[in-house]
């Protein structure tokens, strides 16, 4: 039976569009299991999908366990960027697991990315991973969300959005509308075809899934520092909108005048490239001098773990066994 207790699990969930991380740890920071399942995002696999997904890896790291009481849940999940969709989630886990939501905490998954980067309680966050999108917090409690639906929400990067343009780039260059850019010969070899055309028709055919545009994210990036004028465009379009997101962001909170991190994550930004972040480095400054720019590697279960101890008071050597043994432990996929 899983149930309520002082001493029990406690169980950090991290959801995003590919892969779903959960951990389960005791008090003192110890993890006890640790397992990684398929996404669970709602925009892209629907609700009813994403909760059984979840309640499917939590059932299991408890198992692994060995413990069968929870203390509390702790899911933090890509795709929950409204209100609506936060309490839509909360219901329907609640209906499929309600041994489960006695002490429930369910948000975006910003909050995690957020906390795995920083401890301060000023301090904004930007992902760019698939997608994008970026929450701030003051210590008053106050925060700034973004609706984070794309275009039809001013909302506008990522590894999807830069596969979409450096094609569209592309489709100009080979029909003539548009500037010359080695993305026309660079984007068919990627996915093994002749020409932009033979690429266009297959998405549109669905030969090739749309999603795989993401793929392309690495041939930009060696495009654009190889001097490919459209391609280092497009890179720089992105460390600008996601600087003036966190610095909107900032000013949004009244924190100009304070050294506020910015903490930045996503496979997009975390992957490293030397010319997107020298291009956000510099633009953050512009904009907003007294931010502190952090670019976070580590896996945002990370911070949902983190903030599982933070809700309990767990002393700062919980942190740190937990933080310790984050990287020797192992985990099963399931």
């Amino acid at each position: 039976m899983v149930g309520m207790i002082g001493t029990g699990l406690l169980i950090a969930v991290d959801g995003g569009g590919s892969k779903t991380d959960v951990v389960a740890l005791d008090s003192r920071g110890e993890i006890r299991a640790r397992v990684r399942a398929g996404g669970s995002s709602p925009h892209l696999e629907g609700l009813e999908r994403s909760v059984e997904t979840i309640v499917d890896a939590i059932r299991d790291v408890c198992a692994q366990a060995a413990v069968p009481v929870v203390r509390s849940v702790h899911v933090y999940l890509s795709g929950l960027d409204l209100p609506i969709e936060i309490a839509e989630f909360r219901d329907a886990f609640s209906a499929a697991a309600p041994d489960l939501t006695t002490a429930l905490v369910v948000k975006n998954d910003l909050f995690a990315v957020l906390r795995a980067g920083t401890q301060a309680t000023d301090a904004v966050a930007v992902i760019c991973g698939s997608g994008t999108n970026c929450i701030g917090v003051r210590h008053d409690g106050a925060e700034v969300t973004y609706a984070s639906l794309g275009m039809i929400s001013g909302d506008w990067g990522g590894g999807f959005s830069l596969g979409e343009w450096g094609l569209w780039f592309a489709a100009r260059s080979e029909d003539g509308r548009g500037e010359p850019t080695q993305l026309q010969r660079e984007i068919p070899r990627h996915f093994g075809l002749e020409t932009i055309s033979a690429v266009t028709e297959s998405l549109h055919r669905g030969r090739i899934e749309r999603g795989r545009l993401i793929e392309l994210v690495p041939v930009l990036f060696a495009l654009a520092e190889g001097g490919d004028a459209i391609s280092r465009r497009i890179v720089t379009w992105q460390a600008e909108e996601i600087a003036v997101t966190a610095a909107t962001t900032i000013e949004r909170l009244g924190l100009t005048d304070v050294d506020v991190p910015v903490v930045v994550g996503g496979g997009v930004v975390s992957s490293g490239n030397p010319l997107l972040l020298s291009l956000l480095e510099n633009e953050l400054s512009r904009r907003a001098p007294l931010a502190t720019l952090t670019i976070v590697s580590e896996a945002p279960v990370v911070g949902a773990a983190l903030l599982a101890l933070d809700a309990i008071d767990a002393d700062a050597e919980a942190h740190s066994v937990f933080e310790e043994a984050w990287h020797t432990h192992v985990p099963a996929a399931v």
